[in-house]
């Protein structure tokens, strides 16, 4: 006799892979996510997608993600401490030039960006004014 049919039913289901997510940054300020890893980018202070909340939305969800800094953001300005870049995920902006990374204003001794973990990647984004280590590349163990 089975008590529990719907979780017997459902140990049978096939397991269906997670679709990659595609965040747009539309916003150059510096907040965090909302809620990070319901797949959606919107920065807690409401100001958009913010680099910082693409980064955490993608760090909180499994799978290879891309982040693209819009057109719209030519500067991210950094305030809130090292960006942190963890799970798969690969940056990159969307037009031919770069976009900019600015640590100015970022506290004293913090990098731009940390990398921790394997198969993430940079791409035409440029890094500036950092007043600690500009990017800290580290491994799992």
């Amino acid at each position: 006799m089975i008590r529990y049919p719907l979780i017997a039913l459902l140990a049978l289901l096939p397991a269906f892979p997670v679709a990659a997510a595609t965040l747009v940054v539309d916003s150059g300020s510096d907040a965090a996510d909302l809620i990070p890893g319901d797949g959606l980018c919107q920065a807690d202070d409401g100001s958009g997608c913010t680099l910082r909340a693409a980064l955490d939305e993608t760090n909180a969800l499994p799978g290879p993600d891309t982040i693209i800094v819009g057109s719209n953001v030519l500067r991210v300005s950094l305030e809130l401490g090292s960006l942190l870049m963890t799970d798969n995920a690969t940056l990159l902006y969307s037009e031919s030039g770069t976009a900019e990374i600015d640590g100015l204003l970022n506290p004293s001794g913090t990098a731009l960006l940390t990398i921790a973990g394997d198969s993430n990647q940079v791409h035409s984004v440029v890094f500036r004014r950092s007043r600690g280590d500009g990017v800290v590349i580290t491994t799992g163990g």
